[in-house]
């Protein structure tokens, strides 16, 4: 079985014996096995998705990014903030630039939330993932 990075459903299979030789009687002729997943896989949901801006300087959207999957080794994912439809931000918005970053995961940790620094995010993208071996 070749492994691979895509995560995927739990894949069955069987091995069946055949034709033995010398009169041998087969008893069991078949065995099922089971390859599991162990890709790792991350998603992100807003905790408070809509919000008056205020007339703070900043007022805070808070992501939470949820690992699963194989949480043994450490990780990092990269986040952008982009604007979004019809009406959507701008860098202007946020001081002059959208704010991006990483956030880091160490081995087994599942839950993040991250609160980039600025203010009207329409969108955060997870743009890559990378693992520590």
């Amino acid at each position: 079985m070749n492994g691979d990075e895509i995560n995927e459903a739990i894949k069955t299979f069987s091995v069946t014996l055949a034709n033995p030789a010398n009169g041998e009687v087969l008893v069991t002729e078949t065995a099922t096995a089971a390859i599991l997943n162990d890709d790792a896989t991350m998603a992100i949901a807003a905790v408070n998705s809509r919000q008056p801006e205020g007339n703070a300087e900043v007022t805070p959207y808070t992501f939470t990014i949820t690992r699963g999957g194989d949480v043994n080794s450490a990780t990092t994912v990269n986040y952008a903030v982009s604007g979004r439809g019809l009406n959507p931000a701008d860098e202007a918005d946020f001081g002059g630039q959208f704010p991006s970053g990483v956030v880091e995961f160490a081995a087994g940790e599942t839950l993040k939330s991250d609160q980039p620094e600025s203010i009207q995010i329409d969108r955060l993208l997870l743009k890559s993932v990378t693992t520590e071996n």
